[in-house]
């Protein structure tokens, strides 16, 4: 009695979840604006990177051994992947911010992968939540950033990734925005809908789309979503982040990393950035997954399932199951090359604690190709012992 009352609550869950959003509309990418994969220690020669600079370490050089290119951290071997390694010294603020050259343009997506070491913690906000961390994302010039800034529509916005880590040592994202109708002295908070693994590469994916403009003014169509590996997170359609045309685009994007505002890094902090890639246009996804079936997935069916992949363009695809937690519970396939056309692909559960997991599909990335990574709609499986 109870295993079916287990069941059925499962099922409502399966089916009545909200949708995590669909990745397609993130990327690939049509209309490249920036692209960088750090495989080199001059990668801010590479013809992308208009403004370089950094705060609060004495003397300033490019590159430093504050943002320099180094292993990837899930490597110990040979022939490692080069990312790059952002540092935050001991007692300083290190605004590490590189500007991409201008984008000029009203809607764009961003996307890169980000490693957070586990032993980053210790710290929350504190009462009064001024003091913000940031991470990338999309300025519009202006005075859309500092302390106590009004932004009125007519002098400039921005929309950066915040980061914390709260006094229960969660690692938690959000946008730190500033627009026209914020409600705090400083940037609004607009946390996302996400459990954050560290020690581990996670796929961050943005969108933003400037409001327009109409006879009164700033009409409220301005556009701010995020994604976690495939997963939507964030996604507001009302903002207002100009009312002039001075500001009606998206100047740069700007890869930052900082801590605090009143306060200084208590210890050496560290992040790591690979295949970061901007856009003004999507295209079609090359690859895409129907919903597998049999679903649920039991013992009655030997904890087999299937699902039909469609494959628009040759090339290599891996096939993963992710946890709610964003944690890769299971890869299906890895790398594998399909030819252009439709596959039935056999799955096998067995062994998967009961769930709901994502079945996601994805190809590119700095081993395969050279147009970002592409990732398909989290499909939902629940999987019944």
């Amino acid at each position: 009695m109870l295993k079916n009352t287990i069941y059925v609550l499962l099922c409502q869950m399966l089916y009545s979840a909200p949708s995590f959003g669909a990745i397609e509309v993130a990327s690939p990418y049509a209309k490249v604006l920036l692209q960088e994969n750090f495989s080199q220690n001059t990668w801010w020669t590479t013809g992308w990177w208009g403004d370089l600079f950094e705060e609060g370490i004495p003397e300033p050089s490019i590159p430093t051994p504050w943002a320099s290119t180094v292993d990837s951290p899930d490597c110990s071997g040979k022939n490692c992947n080069q990312v790059l390694k952002v540092t935050i010294p001991k007692g300083t603020y290190s605004l590490n911010r590189f500007f991409s050259k201008d984008l000029d343009v009203r809607e764009a997506w961003a996307q890169y992968r980000i490693w957070i070491p586990a032993d980053l913690g210790g710290w929350d906000l504190g009462e009064d939540q001024k003091d913000i961390n940031k991470l990338p994302g999309f300025n519009g010039g202006g005075k859309g950033k500092g302390n106590k800034v009004e932004t009125d529509g007519k002098n400039g916005w921005s929309a950066r990734v915040g980061w914390r880590v709260d006094r229960s040592d969660n690692f938690n994202l959000f946008f730190y925005t500033y627009h026209m109708d914020r409600s705090r002295d400083h940037g609004d908070l607009m946390p996302w809908n996400v459990s954050v693994p560290r020690d581990t590469w996670i796929t961050v994916t943005q969108h933003l789309k400037v409001n327009s403009l109409g006879e009164m003014g700033a009409n409220f169509d301005g556009e701010l979503e995020a994604w976690v590996d495939g997963r939507l997170v964030f996604s507001r359609t009302d903002l207002r982040f100009t009312s002039t045309t001075d500001y009606e685009v998206i100047k740069n994007f700007w890869l930052t990393v900082y801590f605090g505002g009143n306060r200084t890094a208590p210890e050496k902090i560290k992040f790591y950035f690979d295949e970061l890639e901007v856009s003004g246009i999507k295209r079609e996804a090359t690859i895409t997954l129907s919903q597998n079936y049999p679903n649920p997935v039991t013992k009655a069916t030997n904890y087999m399932s299937k699902t039909r992949l469609i494959v628009k363009e040759n090339g290599p695809v891996s096939i993963e199951l992710i946890n709610m937690l964003g944690q890769v519970a299971r890869t299906l396939k890895t790398n594998q090359f399909y030819e252009k056309g439709e596959y039935e692909i056999d799955l096998n559960f067995s062994g998967l604690a009961s769930g709901i997991y994502l079945l996601v599909a994805s190809r590119g990335g700095k081993s395969q190709t050279k147009e970002g990574m592409e990732r398909t709609d989290g499909i939902k499986v629940l999987v019944m012992n």
